[in-house]
């Protein structure tokens, strides 16, 4: 029996093959693994021409939607602003309160601190 190196099973999509090469995060961030890995593959292995190398998954998944966040978040909180300041017709209750909400968070995020309750998406 002869032991080698390659892909177990060849896969074909939009008329190219590809090898896809899972692996499992545990104890730390999906995020932060997979940029390290990233890091790392992009440092130590050259690849011939015409060969690439994609990054799919929850990784890529997680990218969209970062991305769509970016785009919808400020877009959001011009609305809530809108609304605000269409109900009190006045700059500095709209702003008051949504700077309200907003430091809402840290004092949720203190709360849990103080307390040591941890939350996980898991």
């Amino acid at each position: 029996m002869e032991e080698r190196d390659g892909g177990s099973e060849i896969y074909r999509e939009g008329n190219q093959r590809y090898v896809a090469i899972k692996y499992s995060v545990r104890g730390r961030d999906l995020g932060g693994a997979v940029e390290e890995a990233i890091k790392n593959v992009t440092d130590k292995v050259q690849l011939p021409r015409g060969y690439h190398i994609g990054w799919e998954g929850e990784y890529a998944s997680e990218q969209r939607a970062d991305a769509r966040f970016a785009q919808n978040h400020p877009l959001t909180v011009l609305l809530i602003f809108i609304i605000l300041y269409s109900m009190f017709r006045s700059f500095k209750w709209a702003s008051l309160i949504l700077l309200n909400v907003m430091l809402a968070r840290i004092g949720g995020l203190l709360a849990l601190l103080i307390t040591h309750t941890l939350v996980s998406g898991t």
